[in-house]
């Protein structure tokens, strides 16, 4: 589990490939996708509406409503991830 910097929303990753985001407040789901690859890690960046996941062959930057905004190749087998 992770949260983003103000505590509100939650990440939850699966090594099955379930992603979802869940709204702290409410108790809500916010977001919830499958991707059809081993989830290693997973993290908020600058806030809520994106996230980074590192995945079996890559890592994907997605934003909250699970929409793929870029694949950063190169990153192969990626365990843990912190965003600064």
């Amino acid at each position: 589990v992770r949260y983003d910097r103000s505590g509100r929303f939650s990440l939850l990753a699966g090594a099955g490939g379930h992603v979802s985001i869940i709204d702290q407040h409410s108790l809500a789901l916010t977001s919830e996708f499958f991707v059809n690859e081993t989830v290693r890690d997973a993290c908020f960046l600058h806030n809520g509406s994106m996230m980074a996941v590192a995945q079996e062959k890559n890592v994907f930057v997605y934003d909250d409503k699970g929409v793929e905004i870029h694949r950063m190749d190169g990153h192969r087998r990626v365990m843990g991830m912190e965003f600064l």
